[in-house]
């Protein structure tokens, strides 16, 4: 007597499940990034009248994020001052060490 199973369903359903689980984890590292930048960027940006520092603008999509400031002389005074240039390598730094952090965790939840 044999007994013979159909996995194809099975394999399609660990895939989704990988992706789901990579996604998710993904979304989580991207949204702790653009917080951690905008804190950072906001503390470093001039205050005058604290129009600059206020006009940060944050979008966040699934695996995508934007964080910009909407005041059109921005770029001017990050050219005069350079309040972003001196945060940009720290904040890229904490930034990939949350990802290594949570796809390290991820991993570690799959296997156990």
């Amino acid at each position: 007597m044999y007994i013979s199973l159909e996995t194809q369903w099975l394999d399609e359903f660990l895939k989704r499940v990988w992706y789901l689980t990579v996604k998710k984890t993904l979304d989580k590292s991207i949204k702790k990034s653009i917080f951690l930048a905008e804190r950072v960027w906001k503390q470093n940006t001039p205050v005058d009248t604290w129009l600059l520092r206020n006009s940060y603008e944050t979008q966040f999509s699934s695996l995508e994020w934007r964080l910009r400031n909407f005041r059109e002389y921005a770029p001017y005074v990050e050219g005069r001052v350079g309040f972003l240039k001196e945060t940009v390598w720290d904040v890229e730094n904490r930034v990939q060490r949350i990802f290594e952090n949570d796809i390290q965790d991820m991993i570690n939840d799959l296997v156990e």
